[in-house]
């Protein structure tokens, strides 16, 4: 089973997903838009509360609001 949790980040407003399979907790990031640190925070705490193993950085399409955080996850 999946489990989904969906974040509003940056100043467009964009949406960011965190996915996991709660079997493996195996998890993808999908458009990280984080910006600033709280926003970093946010989604790197709920990765280390969950034990998840985070695996894949996937972006949707390459508009500035979509990657902002691709930098932050890929180094985590």
């Amino acid at each position: 089973m999946l489990k989904i949790k969906k974040f509003i980040f940056n100043p467009f407003q964009e949406n960011t997903y965190l996915v996991w399979d709660v079997e493996s907790m195996e998890a993808m990031v999908i458009d990280p838009g984080c910006f600033n640190e709280n926003e970093e925070s946010q989604i790197f705490d709920l990765i280390i509360k969950e034990n998840l193993i985070l695996k894949y950085l996937v972006n949707t399409h390459c508009h500035i609001d979509h990657v902002l955080g691709n930098a932050f996850i890929k180094n985590k």
